[in-house]
């Protein structure tokens, strides 16, 4: 009896590492291609065209002046915030989505990690079917928790990217940054 409990045993012990192994690889290939389909993603989005180009520079200008009017020091922008921001926007666009979560990159502070940006504290603003940078600083400032984000004194980093909605809009992610320390 004891021979066969301890076969039983071993015979499902097997079992169990073959089904780990077959699920580990299964993981692995998902995470494999869904590391693919990001870097797709980011390499994507990671040339705006010189429209776009100007309107992220437009609003980024147009936040720092609301900070410095406000007694903080402006934001610099970072190319690696602003890559990961317009992957945003892209696949708001791809998926025809509006959220902070994203089934692709998870909630905000996810997709940074993702992107292997480190960070102390981080904020997202996210708008849709503004047609202009005005239009959308004007909609941020006028909300609590977007106005927070640009006025946040612990923000020092920002990456803006844009990507056009199929409505004739643009989608707008804003990332804000504090740096590891």
């Amino acid at each position: 009896m004891t021979g066969g409990v301890r076969t039983e045993w071993l015979w499902h012990n097997k079992r169990r590492t073959a089904l780990g192994a077959a699920v580990l690889f299964m993981l692995c290939a998902l995470c494999g291609i869904f590391f693919l389909q990001n870097r797709a993603v980011l390499t994507a989005a990671a040339e705006p065209t010189p429209e776009e180009r100007a309107m992220e520079l437009e609003l980024i200008g147009m936040i720092n002046k609301i900070r410095v009017e406000n007694h903080l020091l402006p934001l610099t922008e970072t190319p690696q915030l602003a890559q990961v921001a317009r992957a945003k926007s892209e696949q708001m666009r791809i998926d025809d989505s509006f959220s902070h979560y994203n089934p692709t990159f998870g909630d905000p502070f996810e997709m940074l990690e993702l992107f292997g940006i480190s960070f102390a504290a981080a904020g997202e603003n996210l708008a849709h079917a503004h047609y202009s940078a005005a239009q959308t600083l004007a909609d941020w400032v006028n909300s609590p928790g977007h106005r927070n984000n640009i006025l946040n004194p612990v923000f020092e980093n920002i990456g803006v990217g844009l990507a056009s909605d199929r409505h004739g809009g643009w989608l707008w992610t804003a990332l804000f940054v504090q740096n590891e320390r």
